[in-house]
């Protein structure tokens, strides 16, 4: 069937009751009625019929307009009809159009009331066509700890935002209906087709300093974030407990050798570790780190100690009953005189730990075959 003159052109099956209404008449003209087909009314510019068994072509008819009459067309709205100029009539939005929608405005002129569903309208000198505007109905979204409460369309994108944290705690997430991103502190949410909470949601952190080190901070955009650096401070951040943080100690002053690191309940491994990896517990923590001078390390003698770089060591080779001392060897540094019981080693001049060894000849019958003594010591032979 088709409609000329108005809208509801289609194919449809016999039988199926159909709506049809009029265009809105050029200038100087009025709707007059409908011809073609038999309609429920065929004056009303609104009107319904039932598809025949045949095609069918229905036509709204205009006439010239009477002296200071017009039409005024209602799109989804009752009160169609010609008025005469000045007239104030009373029009009505129909009922939304589904559940999920609600009547919005009148558009096309000015009327009384434009937000309200009834309201007037004083008829202008000009053909009209008002519409009934509708938008999706609106839910109420509540948010808990932020910002951005209100009653929204469904389907409305809102922004929110976390509310300041309290003391000792950072933002962790958002909970209670699906956001952009339940990381992020301020975020968006589509509205759905019901009333909504969303809470942000806080963590416990705790402070890590270091001195004498570098902190890890993770890799960017890491979600659940549990590492905050402090603006303005490099040397200290928020962790979340059981969070695994990274060290690595600073290069070593000239001449010294890294030893431990110290605070935080390290157990010997971990404090011996220039490289950490430090479990956050519940509580704040101060590590720092601990540079020596290398270690000399005497076996067989005497002189194991910490000396700076340079140094010149006096170490003695034990007596040992029954053997008789051959010869010092060593993994760094210089000795005066490798075949001396006392001697002098001079530490490596670049920091490194040094290990001093005196070796020993068995004697037969209680004598060596090449007896070494402490110089100034009586000998008998």
């Amino acid at each position: 069937g088709s409609v000329i003159n108005g809208s509801g052109s289609n194919d449809y099956p016999v039988g199926t009751p159909l709506n049809v209404t009029s265009s809105l008449p050029p200038a100087g003209q009025v709707f007059s009625q409908w011809s073609g087909a038999t309609v429920a009314d065929a004056y009303a510019l609104r009107t319904s019929l039932t598809m025949p068994a045949a095609d069918t072509t229905l036509q709204a008819v205009f006439t010239a307009a009477p002296d200071n009459t017009v039409t005024v067309l209602l799109s989804n709205g009752n009160g169609s009809n010609n008025y005469l100029i000045g007239t104030p009539i009373t029009i009505t939005a129909d009922d939304p159009p589904s559940v999920d929608q609600v009547f919005d405005q009148w558009i096309g002129a000015t009327v009384a009331d434009p937000f309200a569903v009834t309201t007037t309208y004083t008829v202008s000198p000009t053909n009209t066509q008002l519409t009934a505007q509708y938008k999706n109905r609106p839910y109420n979204l509540t948010v808990v700890n932020g910002e951005g409460s209100g009653s929204y369309s469904w389907d409305d994108q809102r922004s929110i935002k976390a509310g300041p944290a309290p003391a000792g705690q950072v933002f962790d997430k958002w909970t209670g209906a699906a956001v952009a991103d339940q990381y992020a502190e301020q975020t968006t949410l589509i509205i759905p087709k019901q009333d909504i909470t969303v809470t942000a949601t806080y963590k416990n952190v705790y402070r890590l300093t270091v001195s004498g080190g570098s902190i890890a901070l993770g890799s960017p955009g890491t979600r659940p974030q549990e590492i905050y650096p402090i603006p303005g401070l490099m040397s200290e951040v928020l962790v979340v407990p059981t969070a695994v943080v990274n060290l690595t100690a600073d290069s070593p002053p000239a001449g010294k050798l890294f030893e431990k690191w110290v605070g935080g309940n390290l157990t010997a491994t971990q404090a011996g570790t220039a490289t950490l990896a430090f479990t956050m517990p519940n509580s704040d923590v101060i590590l720092s780190t601990r540079f020596r001078d290398p270690k000399l390390t005497v076996n067989g003698g005497i002189g194991t100690g910490n000396y700076p770089v340079g140094a010149a060591v006096t170490i003695s080779a034990s007596c040992n009953y029954g053997s008789a001392f051959s010869s010092w060897s060593t993994t760094a540094g210089t000795l005066a005189d490798p075949s001396d019981m006392v001697t002098t080693l001079t530490m490596s001049s670049s920091p490194q730990d040094v290990t001093v060894s005196a070796t020993y000849t068995a004697m037969c019958g209680g004598k060596s075959s090449s007896p070494k003594a402490l110089k100034g010591t009586p000998v008998t032979f």
